[in-house]
């Protein structure tokens, strides 16, 4: 009785590991595409951009879009 029941808890929670894993999977993919399309749309102005202190705004948004996509690639691998 006692294998039974570790043997279903096990399965239990090898079905909740997985459930948990898919939804961070769908939760990275479905932030980190908006994300990517803003740091894209940033780039592509930058380029255009003659203004410094624009440039330098621009810069900094592409920079820290950067550093949510890492985090939320360590947020995945964890």
């Amino acid at each position: 009785v006692g294998g039974l029941t570790l043997l279903i808890l096990t399965q239990r929670e090898y079905e909740n590991a997985k459930i948990l894993k898919d939804f961070f999977a769908t939760l990275t993919h479905e932030m980190k595409t908006p994300l990517a399309s803003i740091r894209l749309q940033a780039e592509s102005l930058e380029e255009l951009v003659k203004s410094k202190s624009t440039k330098s705004l621009l810069k900094r948004l592409v920079e820290n879009s950067k550093r949510l996509e890492l985090q939320m690639d360590k947020a995945l691998y964890l």
